[in-house]
């Protein structure tokens, strides 16, 4: 293949400065190999996390990601750009034809877990990210992913985080008695010595996962197929329980609102439905909608 210079791309006459990445980009649009060794793997990755993917074609910003693995095959931290790739098919655009490839979404996860270092920020993230897209249809697979973060992760925010999706993954396979033994698990967690950390940023992380582990719960308490009046005066118990957890609080009356716009259920009747995976999974959905205020993983952990 025909190379260009990494700096300078010539049209005819004139001379056209242009950013490093941006001329890879441009360079595997036109089939053409770029000259590289300018750069450091930093300032690709940070270059590729600028690139405008609303507007770019998913097939461009995927070669220019695969020709940085290939440019540092050997760096350690290659898998924060299989992450960025698994990222990308994660991503939607129906007025573009774009459709979220979740098989591309895994893989690419899988990738970045067998490259990053074990117990790393990264791996884990590679490996939460698998955990959550198997869930449901490999809930053995997911507790296994999640318990191996737990046993190689000391980060105390990760291990919450661990403790959180585990109580969905009980609440997917209809485990209510589990679900709710590892939600309170999750609300006393800053009581025991080391589980708090220091910095905000991680603060709030860790108050985000207790607001999902408690919306999850007591949502799950608001649909049950019982009177109103049972289904309240079992979310209110949890809440007495936990007054001191902020969270507990916050999540309450956007259940409670919730709960008085469904409908009710006769106290003859109230027998509580088979469990099934897909019916939990859609309670969970509309619960984490409605909270609408749990920060991203990714956020809680900057790449320093």
């Amino acid at each position: 293949m025909r190379s260009l210079d990494y700096h300078t791309c010539r049209i005819g006459s004139r001379q056209m400065k242009t950013h490093r990445l941006g001329l890879v980009f441009f360079c595997l649009l036109l089939g053409v190999n770029p000259r590289v060794g300018a750069d450091t793997f930093e300032e690709r990755y940070q270059s590729l996390e600028k690139l405008d993917v609303r507007k770019l074609p998913r097939e461009a910003v995927v070669r220019a990601a695969e020709q940085a693995l290939s440019d540092f095959a050997d760096h350690p931290k290659r898998a924060r750009i299989m992450l960025f790739l698994s990222d990308r098919f994660e991503d939607g655009d129906p007025d573009r034809g774009i459709q979220p490839d979740r098989a591309a979404v895994i893989d690419w996860a899988r990738k970045a877990v067998e490259a990053a270092q074990v117990g790393s920020e990264t791996w884990c993230e590679a490996q939460f990210r698998v955990a959550a897209r198997i869930r449901e249809s490999s809930p053995a697979e997911a507790k296994k992913i999640l318990r191996a973060i737990e046993l190689n992760s000391t980060d105390q925010v990760v291990r919450a985080q661990v403790v959180h999706d585990l109580e969905v993954i009980a609440l997917i396979e209809g485990d209510i008695e589990e679900a709710e033994r590892l939600c309170r698990r999750l609300m006393e967690w800053p009581r025991q010595p080391g589980n708090t950390p220091k910095e905000a940023l991680r603060k709030a992380r860790l108050s985000g996962i207790q607001e999902s582990g408690a919306g999850v719960m007591m949502g799950h308490w608001a649909e049950m197929h019982v009177p109103k009046a049972q289904r309240r005066a079992k979310i209110e118990a949890f809440v007495r329980d936990y007054a001191a957890v902020h969270a507990v609080g916050d999540v309450r009356a956007r259940v409670l609102e919730y709960l008085a716009k469904s409908p009710d259920v006769p106290a003859a009747t109230g027998a509580p439905p088979v469990n099934r995976a897909g019916q939990y999974a859609a309670v969970i959905v509309v619960v984490l909608l409605a909270l609408a205020t749990i920060p991203l993983f990714r956020s809680a952990f900057r790449r320093r």
